[in-house]
């Protein structure tokens, strides 16, 4: 199965919500996962309209410039100005690579190899801090990517090539880096944490579904979603699923319980004459998934 890298990009450009900012640093690092913004901009639908413009410009292949003509076009309808042509650059090359490298990033995560490597381009516009960091590698379950994932700076070039345990043999391990300010997040993995705690939140304050699944008009977090264990449904308490049967399964099993409880990776269920049952969970980015049901849990529905 081939992974859509560029579906996956647009994907992260439609999970953000929109605000406004006056300043460039309102809005700080990590928080541009989750949040599109554009400068000293006060009208929430001018932020609206641009977000609209750079998703159709990912989507379409546009080029910058059709962008630019893009974007003009629908402020004129809206009645407002064009932007300073300069800001049309930085808006379009900011955003398309922090979206290509979320994409690229989910690509990594689905091929599933065990190590990483910093590329850089090296020539004469390449900064030190990232030329520095150019061939070394580390795990990609280390947290330095947590940090240092590009793009690492305005008109960053650098990008991230996946390795083989043979492959990464005899190469040096990535020291920790120094992005530029403001760019020391990896925009995939933010936005999974930022979402995934909005939705915990919203999850903690109520118990029955179909508010749940009505959460995601809330927080911006998709019941179904570009990612390995893509959960289509939840139930009691938050726990997601990869498929409906599951799903179904573990609803009859809430029906019947009277208290659930959540004991490290399993969720304790009791009822009145029943020996207690256990369903099994993982914990990702602060959501619970369903993992299998235990021996007791299928005694309770047979």
């Amino acid at each position: 199965m081939t992974f859509d890298g560029q579906q996956a990009a647009l994907e992260y450009l439609k999970r953000k919500g929109v605000t406004t900012s006056w300043n460039w640093y309102d809005v700080w690092s990590r928080q541009h996962a989750a949040a599109f913004t554009i400068a000293k901009t006060v009208r929430i639908e001018q932020v609206a309209l641009t977000k609209a413009a750079i998703e159709k410009a990912l989507a379409d292949g546009l080029t910058q410039r059709q962008f630019m003509a893009l974007h003009e076009e629908l402020y004129k309808r809206a009645g407002y100005s064009p932007l300073a042509p300069w800001r049309y650059g930085v808006i379009y090359r900011t955003n398309m690579q922090a979206a290509y490298s979320a994409g690229r990033w989910r690509a990594i995560e689905a091929l599933g190899r065990p190590w990483l490597q910093y590329v850089a381009v090296r020539d004469s516009k390449t900064r030190e801090t990232h030329a520095a960091l150019d061939g070394k590698i580390a795990r990609l379950d280390d947290k330095v990517w947590d940090k240092i994932a590009p793009p690492n700076g305005f008109n960053c070039r650098c990008r991230l090539r996946p390795l083989t345990s043979n492959q990464a043999k005899g190469i040096k391990k990535l020291p920790d880096g120094f992005p530029d300010a403001g760019f020391d997040y990896n925009p995939a993995k933010a936005q999974d944490e930022i979402l995934a705690k909005r939705l915990n939140d919203t999850l903690l304050k109520t118990r029955d579904l179909s508010q749940m699944l009505a959460s995601e008009a809330v927080t911006g977090f998709p019941v179904t979603r570009l990612w390995r264990f893509n959960p289509v449904g939840w139930t009691t308490g938050g726990l997601l699923f990869a498929s409906a049967d599951d799903h179904a399964t573990a609803s009859r099993l809430f029906s019947i319980a009277e208290t659930a409880t959540v004991e490290g990776s399993k969720i304790r269920l009791t009822g009145r004459g029943r020996k207690a049952a256990f369903i099994k969970i993982r914990r990702i980015a602060g959501l619970l998934y369903f993992s299998g049901l235990t021996r007791s849990a299928k005694k309770w529905l047979n």
